[in-house]
């Protein structure tokens, strides 16, 4: 359900509408809550997986351009801050993330561009009845099934980000607890008191057990008091 809702939004993401009190919110998320009658929390998946599906499509552009066909290959070569980027967006999505992984390939389709461009008026003129014919446009492929290619490329990227996270240990992330908790990372650091440096240190625990998924705490804690002898100077 998520995903189909996503999908049919995804020509909205980036428009506003205004909400109570005339707080500009996103097109979509007025459309699910207020037209559709769904859940608030609905509404927030639909502009959540918009937000995550271009995040997850710029990842794919990053592992297809790494050396190696294979997963395993690419994943002992892929440089951290890939392997915390993929974990971030994960997160984000927690038991939902292969929705944004199955999202992200449509972006590229002419009829997910966003209204108003011009890729979307010529998708909207594709799909139109054809004035001789009385039928609507049809794929290269002569039917109306999506085009080959497209499907091709759908699974392509979809298999690319799955194989990914599964070789970054990933795939489950969400449900990770962290190494190092705010009272931990206090005592550690030996800050007087919680603050943003405790913050900014707690999130480079994170980044480090996310490029590190085998890492022990210890060295997660070696991580840390080096990075915030850097930090200090």
């Amino acid at each position: 359900r998520f995903l189909f809702m996503a999908a049919l939004l995804l020509p909205l993401r980036g428009c506003v509408v205004l909400g109570p009190k005339n707080k500009p919110i996103p097109a979509s998320a007025a459309i699910v809550r207020e037209s559709i009658k769904w859940r608030t929390k609905d509404a927030d998946m639909a502009v959540l997986l918009h937000e995550t599906a271009q995040q997850f499509l710029d990842i794919h552009q990053q592992v297809a351009a790494m050396d190696g066909s294979d997963a395993t290959v690419r994943a002992q070569n892929a440089p951290e801050g890939l392997r915390v980027q993929l974990g971030m967006v994960i997160r984000k999505l927690k038991q939902h993330w292969h929705l944004g992984a199955l999202l992200a390939p449509i972006l590229s389709t002419p009829q997910a561009a966003p209204v108003g461009t011009e890729e979307s008026t010529t998708a909207a003129t594709a799909a139109a009845p054809s004035s001789s014919t009385g039928q609507r446009g049809v794929t290269a492929a002569g039917g109306n099934e999506p085009a080959s290619e497209e499907v091709v490329r759908c699974k392509e990227v979809y298999g690319t980000l799955k194989a990914a996270a599964s070789a970054f240990g990933l795939e489950e992330c969400w449900q990770w607890k962290p190494l190092l908790d705010g009272k931990q990372v206090q005592a550690l650091l030996e800050l007087q008191k919680p603050g943003p440096e405790l913050g900014k240190a707690m999130g480079e625990a994170l980044n480090w057990q996310l490029a590190h998924p085998s890492g022990s705490l210890e060295e997660c804690q070696q991580h840390v008091k080096e990075w915030w002898q850097k930090h200090k100077a």
